[in-house]
């Protein structure tokens, strides 16, 4: 069945699939802001860096007291303490002689910390918000694809229901807001692609700086983008391709002039790199197989180091959603049709477009370069 004849459906049942996502993800970041005890990963550097003394703890690191010394806890606590409150320019050089990350999300997470202090809830609660706006950009970059709001909304809640954008928001780090930069990205870019306004060109630039500013691993995005419409060159055409690289310049030259240090993450990057080893790479690969399989694996988004929540009401959790989502396969006839007829079509479509083709090769071959 061809998916252009299929009968127009009502506007709310789009807003209730995006309204059962959004309540996901309401009750997934509640449910571990109450069970969550201890601060995971690397979330304590985030604090550090956020509360504008991630220099101070490096200088007494290994050299100064209170290390080696037996001191009360507030000798260390105080380095999650704000001093200086909107010490953005200091959170910044901080980052850079000490971090391999931009100063973008710290910035946002130290407004958070000055208004709701440090706490193992004050992370979750910004990477709510940036979670709801992701389901909201998501559900428009879909429908714009899809040209269909119901299959928007329905790859929108897959989305919020996906492990690892569950795992993710978890914790205190930035990649729930690369998350967000990267998806409002690729809509704005194929807005441009489909009528390459000023406008659109002129927010390319500007969001390009900002998830640059975020990650230094958006350049990938960024290039990819590119790639994608060099290959494309025909429909394009060398004035859009122009201004791609014209607004990609401009993306990197805004991001230098609000953090002009940067340059010293990459000579601090050089420094702590790991020389390549052939006996290693197996094990590189194997880990980011284990990673890909972890995003289908429901039951590893909230069974985290640090989260109290106990393995049953995991997997109940689990069994519902799985439920859920088959109810919605079998008895809403829009989406088993995408997963059908449109999804083959798709497919077909894909595997006989050379273009496509070049680019998903390119794609790959710099995600192993990446790899390696």
């Amino acid at each position: 069945m061809n998916c252009a004849n299929l009968p127009m459906l009502k506007p709310s049942k789009a807003f209730l699939l995006i309204s059962f996502a959004a309540l996901f993800i309401l009750a997934s970041d509640l449910l571990t802001m109450r069970y969550k005890v201890l601060y995971g990963g690397d979330e304590i550097i985030s604090y550090l860096c956020a509360t504008g003394n991630s220099g101070e703890y490096e200088a007494v690191l290994h050299k100064y007291a209170p290390y080696g010394k037996l001191v009360d806890a507030s000798e260390w606590i105080r380095f999650t303490n704000i001093s200086s409150p909107n010490c953005f320019n200091k959170i910044a050089i901080d980052l850079s002689l000490n971090d391999l990350h931009p100063p973008l999300y710290f910035w946002l997470l130290h407004l958070f910390v000055l208004n709701f202090g440090v706490n193992i809830f004050t992370g979750i609660l910004l990477n709510l918000i940036l979670q709801l706006a992701s389901l909201f950009f998501v559900f428009k970059l879909a429908s714009l694809l899809f040209e269909d709001s119901i299959k928007g909304s329905f790859t929108a809640l897959l989305w919020a229901l996906s492990p690892a954008c569950v795992m993710v928001s978890l914790n205190a780090r930035p990649y729930e807001l690369l998350e967000l930069i990267s998806i409002i990205y690729l809509l704005n870019f194929f807005l441009w692609y489909k009528n390459a306004t000023r406008i659109n060109a002129l927010l390319l630039a500007m969001i390009g700086s900002i998830g640059l500013l975020t990650n230094y691993t958006f350049i990938y995005l960024i290039a990819s983008c590119g790639l994608f419409t060099l290959i494309n060159y025909k429909t394009s055409g060398w004035r859009n391709i122009s201004a791609f690289i014209v607004a990609a310049f401009i993306a990197f030259e805004s991001m230098t002039m609000i953090h002009p240090s940067y340059a010293h993450s990459f000579m601090l990057q050089h420094s702590r790199a790991q020389t390549f080893n052939i006996h290693e790479l197996p094990m590189r690969i194997l880990k980011s197989v284990l990673s890909f399989i972890e995003f289908f694996i429901p039951i590893l988004s909230l069974k985290q180091p640090g989260i109290t929540i106990s393995m049953p009401l995991v997997v109940i959790l689990t069994l519902v959603l799985v439920v859920i989502l088959l109810l919605l396969y079998l008895f809403f006839k829009p989406i088993k049709l995408l997963f059908t007829d449109s999804f083959i079509i798709k497919l077909k479509s894909i595997y006989h477009d050379q273009n496509l083709k070049i680019f998903f090769s390119l794609f790959s071959i710099l995600s192993c370069a990446i790899l390696v």
